[in-house]
């Protein structure tokens, strides 16, 4: 996943059309309505496409085959929490390491 800090800055804000950030953002909501609303409003200011998850589980399902841009997550959620899955992510990144 890409960090904000690392991208390309215009205006010393990231620069949402550079080849950097096309791609996906994760949406990892609980709530189907939460996650539409959030899916709405990312996607009509970055006009990027939305992929979803249902938990920090599902997640990690997604993760393993697409690299999306940003990662959304709800904190609380069943089977895995979004403090679970942020740990995990990290987790499996110092292992590639």
């Amino acid at each position: 996943m890409t960090a904000l800090v690392e991208s390309p800055l215009i205006d010393g804000r990231p620069d949402f059309e550079s080849r950097e950030y096309q791609g996906a953002i994760l949406i990892v909501d609980d709530s189907p309505v939460d996650a539409r609303l959030a899916a709405s409003i990312v996607t009509k200011r970055l006009g990027m496409q939305a992929v979803y998850a249902h938990d920090g589980v599902e997640a990690l399902t997604v993760l393993a085959r697409e690299k999306p841009v940003l990662v959304l997550a709800d904190l609380m959620m069943p089977r895995m929490d979004g403090l679970e899955l942020v740990e995990e992510v990290c987790s499996r990144s110092r292992e590639r390491r």
